[in-house]
């Protein structure tokens, strides 16, 4: 894989992931107006395509923070494996050129 090509899929992986996340807030936002006009809080007493939108929203709200997170960390591996192998990572101090006698 060339550099460049690497370099893609790491920005459209994280963009992926910060995506996924936005769209996770933005559902966690608006679900107490979804649940009010088309969800149901007691699936016993509820007809069937309520039962499914509240079905299908609790299992987005429990993929989507999920894969995002996945995907930004993703991206950070594959950013840190692109390091070049004599760069120093962060937090480490840089090795000294000098000869030590």
């Amino acid at each position: 894989m060339d550099r460049s090509d690497a370099v893609s899929l790491r920005r459209r992986t994280f963009r992926w992931g910060v995506g996924l996340g936005v769209a996770a807030v933005v559902l966690m936002m608006a679900w107490p107006l979804i649940l009010a006009n088309v969800g149901s809080s007691d699936p016993a007493q509820s007809a069937p395509v309520a039962t499914m939108v509240t079905t299908g929203y609790s299992a987005l709200m429990t993929a989507l923070p999920l894969f995002s997170a996945v995907l930004i960390g993703a991206a950070l591996v594959m950013r840190h494996a692109e390091a070049p192998i004599g760069e120093a990572s962060v937090g480490e101090a840089p090795v000294s050129e000098a000869p030590t006698d």
